[in-house]
């Protein structure tokens, strides 16, 4: 549904709910709002976050930039996907125009919508358009985690959940089979985000959808930024941080968790995608 200037006047404002402190095991929603952001001094600058959280740009120009460092143009109708503890940017023009709605929840629920392949988890910036839907969407979560009652926090995490799929059906019709490379893609993709504790061998995969390998790495790599390697890598270490920062493993049980041969090799890999090793990354986190 598109919105008029009259009807996107509604969500321009400054309104927020934050759970403080928050219990991220039994948290479902952990914040959301809407803001405007007259200056530059709302820039996010090489942040990162201990839970899932998207952005909606509702009004202004923009820049995001992920974890790789990659940098993507926005606009109004955007919506950024920025998973916990990777480092990110989002500096928008300064301008006095920018405006944002932002749902963050407990990266568990949002881990299960990516196992079952409800949501894509490497797609860092969706173009759902500006949807009066999608709107209303986020003032309901609001107005339901502002209730006291544990049924009302329920049903807005299950609403934060219907926002997601919602955001990504939008950006599939917008853009077609173009932009979802095929059920067979899907499929691939799903598969090297499974499972990931077991050995899976990405040349299997590109022979069951009958290409060549390389073939294969190159259309997977332009429909979701990484190698198919390099993508099961990232949800292993995904996963990881979930396991430490959530769960409470220690690293040795962790590593064994996810079929790493000892925590040594599972420390270097750790490192290479996030920078730093799994004992600095537990130590932040419980800090």
């Amino acid at each position: 549904m598109a919105v008029s200037e009259a009807v996107l006047k509604k969500f321009l404002r400054h309104e927020a709910f934050r759970q403080t402190p928050v219990p991220l095991k039994e948290a479902g929603v952990i914040n959301i709002g809407f803001t405007l952001k007259p200056t530059a001094q709302g820039f996010y600058v090489n942040r990162t976050r201990p839970h899932f959280l998207f952005l909606y740009v509702l009004r202004g120009d923009g820049t995001f930039t992920d974890w790789n460092g990659q940098s993507y143009p926005l606009r109004a109708g955007h919506l950024v996907q920025m998973p916990l503890n990777l480092l990110h940017s989002i500096v928008h023009r300064g301008d006095g125009r920018w405006a944002e709605c932002y749902c963050a929840i407990n990266p568990r629920f949002h881990e299960a919508l990516c196992e079952l392949g409800a949501v894509d988890p490497a797609a860092r910036l969706l173009l759902p358009g500006l949807d009066h839907g999608l709107m209303l969407l986020f003032d309901e979560i609001l107005e339901l985690m502002r209730r006291t009652e544990p049924a009302a926090h329920r049903l807005a995490l299950v609403r934060a959940h219907e926002l997601l799929v919602e955001a990504h059906r939008l950006d599939a019709r917008r853009h077609g089979p173009a932009r979802g490379g095929g059920e067979a893609l899907e499929s691939a993709r799903i598969l090297l985000g499974s499972n990931l504790d077991r050995p899976l061998n990405a040349r299997e995969i590109a022979r069951e959808m009958n290409l060549s390998y390389e073939r294969f790495r190159k259309i997977f790599c332009k429909r979701v930024g990484l190698a198919p390697h390099q993508y099961r890598i990232r949800r292993r270490i995904e996963r990881a941080q979930t396991l430490l920062a959530e769960d409470g493993l220690t690293i040795k049980a962790a590593a064994y968790a996810l079929g790493y041969p000892d925590p040594f090799a599972f420390a270097k890999q750790f490192k290479q995608v996030t920078g730093e090793s799994p004992g600095a990354f537990r130590r932040r986190t419980f800090a």
